[in-house]
């Protein structure tokens, strides 16, 4: 089925989720799961009177922990916090063919780590979907008591095909109604991840600002004209208009719609250290992705150790792992001062 179809058309039943929930405080652990052929895995959203409500939204989702899941061909976000995320550990889980695999659009908050996650994005999302008797088709919308009615708006032009929504993204980020003045976090954490990618790591502005330590990346795309499996389906945009990023080959998408020098007033301090490409970005990230280890070289000990501390992490000393895996195969970790159960972190949230 196309994208559009199950997002606000016929078949939105189905927009659903392994997880989902509105208006909870949080303290959740989602472990060792496999979620296949969905078209969310985790959907935790908050409702327009809590958006509304800033001391409910700061409350809202604080302390989860996502580890040891393996979400496979999702067609929309496979972690979709929706409003607000404070407290979040996204490690050690493996990501195969997925459209967005970390979807942060208009999502304030803090301390958001995304940490030694596997990540296969080879196929084309919805691969196996069919044009034919979408066009016009509607949603019928359920009334309380039994009734309904079918929606006036029907689904048509790019909405009914099968090619749109396939560009897809890591890690996908942007403001509520892409308003520029919107909400976001205040920053992601994004270390020590292996990606083989036909898709840009980063999409959306504006977004909060970004810091990526010890990822090995190998981008697959074939540039504009290539096999379907590996094009790089571009779409225009006016608003990103100069704010996309390249492989200096242009066969990949590094990011797409990704400021570097901030928007609408919201300064950014992108921090890219210690990265491993098969091919190099643009030279458009040059001046804040520095000491790049070369691809194909000994991964174990060229990247950065890494240290936590105060909702940022720094590099204290070379001589760290490039990638999620140790020498041993276990994945990399590191000590932080909060994990499931959050409970110290729920009862401050609580207090507030």
């Amino acid at each position: 089925m196309p994208w559009a179809v199950v997002h606000h058309h016929f078949w939105s039943p189905l927009n659903g989720a392994l997880f989902t929930a509105k208006d909870i405080l949080g303290n959740v652990r989602i472990a060792e799961n496999h979620v296949i052929d969905a078209y969310n895995g985790i959907r935790v959203r908050l409702s327009d009177v809590c958006l509304a409500d800033a001391r409910c939204r700061k409350r809202a989702n604080a302390g989860f922990e996502v580890v040891g899941n393996i979400f496979e061909r999702i067609r929309d976000n496979a972690v979709e916090p929706e409003g607000q995320a404070t407290y979040w550990i996204i490690k050690h889980n493996t990501f195969i063919d997925v459209y967005a695999a970390i979807s942060t659009d208009g999502v304030a908050g803090h301390d958001f780590l995304v940490l030694g996650n596997t990540f296969a994005l080879d196929d084309v999302p919805g691969s196996r979907c069919v044009d034919n008797g979408w066009a016009g088709s509607r949603q019928f919308r359920l009334i309380l008591g039994g009734s309904g009615r079918w929606s006036t708006s029907q689904a048509e032009g790019e909405d009914a095909r099968c090619d749109t929504h396939v560009l897809g993204t890591v890690i996908k980020m942007g403001t509520l109604d892409d308003l520029p003045d919107g909400p976001v976090l205040d920053r992601i954490l994004f270390v020590n991840n292996s990606l083989r990618t036909r898709s840009p790591l980063f999409r959306g502005s504006p977004g909060p600002p970004v810091t990526s330590y010890n990822n090995a990346v190998e981008f697959t795309g074939c540039g504009t004209d290539g096999a379907a499996s590996c094009r790089q389906v571009d779409y225009a945009d006016p608003s990103c208009a100069g704010y996309d990023v390249w492989t200096r080959d242009h066969q990949a998408v590094f990011a797409k719609c990704f400021a570097l020098g901030g928007r609408a007033g919201r300064p950014l301090w992108h921090v890219m250290r210690f990265n491993a490409y098969n091919r190099a970005p643009g030279p458009e990230v040059d001046g804040v992705d520095r000491d790049r280890v070369v691809a194909g070289s000994e991964l174990t000990n060229a990247g950065c150790v890494l240290a936590y501390a105060d909702g940022d992490i720094n590099c204290v000393s070379v001589g760290g792992p490039v990638g999620t895996l140790l020498s041993d195969g276990k994945r990399v970790d590191f000590i932080l001062p909060f994990a499931f159960p959050f409970l110290d972190v729920v009862r401050d949230v609580r207090e507030r």
